[in-house]
Formats: structure tokens, sequence, C-alpha cells
């Protein structure tokens, strides 16, 4: 038997679009990172976040925005920024009662893709 996507373990769309509005709401708070988003349209950014996330853990979901280094150019994001963004993601997850297995199968994600958004 196949295994289940985090994508339908977390609850699909609706709980990836839940839980895109909380991590951003925590990002906004945060003064590390909150900096990152001046100027920024958050409707559009969080849309766009929940797409990507939908079809990066395994959702039916079709991803054609631009790629991860694209997307962050110009934007400088340190290495110390983006490590707190785990943690808020991992803190954000805790909350929607996501499991220990399934907030370590998406942070070794979101590390895997540090190198396309860090320092561009």
């Amino acid at each position: 038997m196949a295994e289940t996507s985090l994508y339908y373990k977390l609850g699909g769309q609706k709980a990836i679009k839940a839980v895109v509005e909380e991590f951003y709401r925590r990002m906004l708070e945060d003064e590390l990172v909150n900096e990152l988003f001046k100027g920024i349209d958050m409707n559009r950014l969080k849309a766009h976040q929940t797409a990507f996330l939908s079809y990066a853990l395994g959702g039916p979901v079709e991803y054609d925005g631009r790629t991860l280094r694209e997307g962050h150019k110009g934007l400088n994001i340190t290495s110390e920024q983006y490590e707190r963004m785990i943690r808020i993601m991992n803190d954000t997850l805790k909350t929607f009662n996501v499991s220990t297995d399934d907030r370590i199968k998406i942070e070794s994600f979101l590390r895997s893709v540090k190198p396309f958004v860090v320092g561009h």
C-alpha cells in the first residue's frame, strides 16, 4: 500500500491554507523576519505559498510559479532568518497537532531547499 502524502495527512488544501495563514501571522510578529515582508502583497504571497506547499507535500495542486531562487532573489535572506522561519513553521505545525514524524519530514524538506532561498 502506498504511503499517504503529507498533503492528505495534514488535511488537504483547507488545512494547508490554515497553516499558511497562521505561519505568516507569526512571521509578521517576529522582529528578525518581519522586515522581509515590507511592501509585499501578503494575500498574494499566502496564496502562492499555499499552492507551493500543497505541491511540495504531495497534493494534486500544479505549481507553476517561479523557482525558489527566482522568488527569493534580492531579498538577501540570511541563514539566521531561514532557521527562524523553520522554527516558526515547526511551532505552527505543533499548533495544528501535526505529528513529530511529519514535522521532521517537513523540516527536512525545508532544509533541503535552503540553498535556493538563502543569500540571493
